[in-house]
């Protein structure tokens, strides 16, 4: 899994960046084949910061929440809790939506198999 944190109009201090790739990283608890995470820090007005969470998960799907708060750890953290609740709903999602047991194209129903010859029934 690949976990990029940016800054838009803003620099990224180390100690900010290894929080969000710590708190990034368990959300693989969630979701397993998480193939990307972009984290995307901005300042807003009156001193509050929003934090934008895009991850790439298998299939093509692609999830992306908001978050704002007064403090960028903060929105970090509401953003991931955002995004834990999206990940589950998408593996519920998946799990519903899988794989069915083939059908038997060729497998014999038991009405064809007491007709027959033996049992004096003609059919065509």
């Amino acid at each position: 899994m690949k976990i990029s944190v940016t800054g838009r109009h803003m620099d990224v201090t180390d100690v900010m960046r290894e929080y969000a790739l710590e708190k990034a990283e368990k959300l693989t608890k969630y979701f397993e084949n998480i193939q990307r995470v972009e984290i995307i820090l901005n300042p807003e007005k009156e001193g509050r910061f929003s934090a934008e969470l895009v991850v790439h998960a298998p299939r093509g799907s692609v999830l992306v929440v908001h978050a704002v708060q007064s403090t960028a750890t903060a929105a970090v953290d509401m953003a991931l809790d955002k995004m834990e609740r999206h990940l589950t709903k998408l593996k519920d999602k998946l799990k519903k939506s899988g794989r069915k047991e083939p059908a038997r194209k060729f497998a014999r129903s038991p009405v064809e198999e007491s007709a027959g010859e033996d049992s004096g029934e003609i059919w065509w």
